[in-house]
């Protein structure tokens, strides 16, 4: 039963992880798109997200069979790392996205 359950906080911190993703990549297209004097209306190939929640829990089973516990271990450390690169990232490209959106109301 403890299992099922860790399965589903995967599952859905595998969500949070797309949602965070798609969001920086929409940022980054955009900040490219504006510093190449386009409009920023860049768009985000979402395929490669729908894979990751099967493959986060994919670790985390394939990692189990391994060894007992191994593949929790590795799935949240791998959310840990991408949860603290989003909070460094994110809020840089946030601000460069507002500077440039200014800059380009300025012209």
């Amino acid at each position: 039963m403890v299992e099922i359950v860790i399965y589903i906080l995967i599952f859905l911190l595998s969500l949070v992880v797309v949602a965070v993703s798609v969001y920086s990549s929409g940022l980054e297209g955009n900040i490219v798109h504006m510093e190449n004097g386009r409009e920023p209306d860049a768009g985000v190939s979402l395929i490669w997200y729908v894979l990751l929640p099967p493959f986060f829990m994919g670790i985390g089973y394939i990692g189990n069979l391994v060894l007992n516990n191994l593949g929790w271990l590795i799935v949240f450390s791998l959310f840990l790392l991408i949860a603290v690169y989003s909070a460094i990232s994110i809020p840089k490209q946030s601000r460069k996205y507002k500077a440039l959106l200014k800059q380009r109301e300025s012209n």
